[in-house]
C-alpha cells in the first residue's frame, strides 16, 4: 500500500503531464470552454487544503467531473468533485474507514450484499471499495467496477438501504488507486 506522500508524489508527477491538457484533449467528452484540470484541482484544494492523491475522470447526470480524493490539512480524507465546465465544486464526502463509527453505526446493510447489488446491475470485478459519508450524512459503498462489457463503473450503495443511488462511468483515472 502505497503512503501518502508516495501516492502525493505520483500523483504530482502526473498532474504536472496533464495540467498543461485543456479540456480539448479529452475528445468527445468535453466542450473547449470546460476547465482546465489545474483549475478544477485548485477549485477542490481551496475547500480544504491539503493534496490531492488522485483524480478520477468522470460523467454524472450528464456534466463532466473530475473526482478527487484529497487529505486535508486536518488529516481527514474527503471526495471532492468539483465540474469541469465551470470549476463549481459538484459534490463532498467525506472518506471514512467501514469501522468509523459514522459508517459503521448507520450501515445496515452489510458490504458483501450491497456489492452483490453492484455487479447485479453492472456485472464485472470490483476493483476498489471506499466507505463514506455523504453530504446528507448517510453512509454508502462506493464500488469501482471495471465491466465485464468493457469501461468501468462508480457504483454508490446506500449502506443503510442497500439501493444504489449513483452509477457513473469513469473514463480516466491519475494518482492512487488507479
Amino acid at each position: 500500500m502505497k503512503t501518502a506522500l508516495t501516492a502525493a508524489a505520483g500523483f504530482a508527477a502526473c498532474l504536472a503531464l496533464a495540467t498543461s491538457a485543456h479540456a480539448t484533449d479529452l475528445g468527445e467528452y468535453a466542450d473547449e470552454d470546460d476547465k482546465t484540470l489545474e483549475q478544477c484541482l485548485q477549485a477542490a484544494l481551496d475547500v480544504f487544503g491539503g493534496e490531492a492523491l488522485n483524480v478520477e475522470y468522470k460523467f454524472e447526470e450528464g456534466d463532466p467531473i473530475y473526482d478527487f480524493d484529497i487529505v486535508g490539512t486536518d488529516g481527514i480524507r474527503w471526495e471532492v468533485e468539483v465540474n469541469a465546465e465551470n470549476a463549481m465544486i459538484w459534490e463532498i464526502e467525506r472518506e471514512v474507514d467501514k469501522s468509523d463509527p459514522m459508517f459503521a453505526d448507520q450501515a445496515q446493510v452489510s458490504e458483501e450484499a450491497a456489492m452483490k447489488t453492484a455487479l447485479t446491475m453492472f456485472p464485472g470485478e470490483v476493483e476498489s471499495i471506499e466507505y463514506g459519508i455523504e453530504h446528507d450524512g448517510s453512509a454508502a459503498y462506493e464500488f469501482d467496477i471495471v465491466l465485464a462489457s468493457g469501461g468501468e463503473m462508480n457504483v454508490e450503495v446506500d449502506a443503510t438501504t442497500g439501493k444504489i443511488t449513483e452509477a457513473n462511468p469513469e473514463l480516466w483515472e491519475i494518482g492512487e488507486g488507479e
